[in-house]
């Protein structure tokens, strides 16, 4: 099957939730109305385990080494992130995430129906073959972060939830977090989709739970999201490292936008981010943690671009 053939995640995603009852059509105008701080949303399509996706590559894959993967840089025309390495022509590829340090990348792969999560280390000096991560344990997962104090990675698990979460959907945000001898056991953290966070720590997430979606920053209580407080519309919220600015998309993939943080802490008016080359749309974005390029995905594979393309519209 060609990469053509396969349907973009987000718009996977937005069917998943709309056969569940929620349904997205942006209005830029109005807020969205949030329900009760406990909601039920039931996503039933997807079975409750499936195998770990993997892959087996035409040709044994080259040593990289280097900080981004040993790349090239890229200017103001996006350019696909090493390709043949994690931006594989079999598979579709989306989420990427760098740890502080730059020695662990983390990303989604999907490979049929099935995704799961993907590292790749820096190790002596090159980097490891890309492999699923072993704490989602076999169910999908995607949409990894870590976040800037390199202690927590946010990713989605579609799985069943703790006992007492008052709740149905099978699905939510869920943490592990560094500890000396690797990661922690996965905690259920909370309703949402696709998480990023800045240098302060503040959390920035989709909001499942209002009709359509929304981009809110949440706070933590006990670890677990706790108060929603609405942005605007839209999905997949990218802050910048500084806080500065916040990217974007609608949950379908077409295009990527701004908003910059106003003097007075208020968000501007959204911009369409002027990319090049791409022909399948663009979504799903991340910053690297020096806040120097913007990752996201055209459904197909990872691409990245300067950042120089965001700070030019300010």
């Amino acid at each position: 099957m060609s990469k053509l053939s396969l349907v973009p995640i987000w718009l996977v995603l937005a069917a998943l939730l709309s056969a569940c009852g929620v349904v997205f059509t942006p209005t830029p105008t109005e807020a969205p109305v949030r329900s009760a701080p406990i909601v039920t949303v039931i996503v039933t399509p997807l079975p409750t385990r499936t195998p770990v996706p993997s892959i087996t590559p035409p040709v044994e894959l080259p040593d990289l080494s280097g900080p981004y993967l040993g790349q090239t840089l890229p200017g103001v025309v996006p350019q696909i992130f090493a390709p043949g390495f994690i931006s594989h022509p079999a598979t579709v590829e989306y989420s990427a995430s760098f740890s502080p340090d730059g020695t662990e990348f983390f990303f989604t792969r999907r490979v049929g129906q099935a995704q799961n999560l993907y590292e790749t280390h820096l190790v002596d000096g090159i980097w490891s073959d890309p492999a699923p991560v072993a704490f989602t344990a076999g169910y999908r997962a995607h949409e990894p972060h870590i976040t800037l104090d390199n202690a927590t990675l946010y990713f989605g698990w579609f799985r069943p939830l703790p006992e007492g979460v008052p709740h149905d959907m099978d699905y939510g945000i869920w943490a592990v977090d560094r500890l000396a001898e690797g990661w922690s056991e996965p905690r259920y953290v909370g309703l949402g989709m696709h998480v990023s966070s800045d240098l302060s720590g503040q959390l920035y997430v989709t909001d499942l739970s209002t009709s359509p979606h929304s981009l809110s920053q949440v706070t933590l209580s006990d670890g677990h999201f706790n108060a929603y407080e609405y942005i605007a519309l839209g999905a997949h919220p990218c802050i910048a490292p500084d806080g500065s600015y916040l990217i974007y998309d609608y949950g379908g993939g077409d295009d990527l936008f701004v908003r910059f943080r106003q003097q007075d802490g208020a968000w501007g008016d959204a911009t369409e981010l002027p990319l090049q080359d791409f022909a399948h749309g663009a979504g799903i974005a991340s910053i690297s943690p020096d806040g120097l390029y913007l990752f996201y995905t055209d459904g197909e594979d990872i691409n990245w671009v300067s950042t120089e393309i965001i700070t030019a519209l300010r």
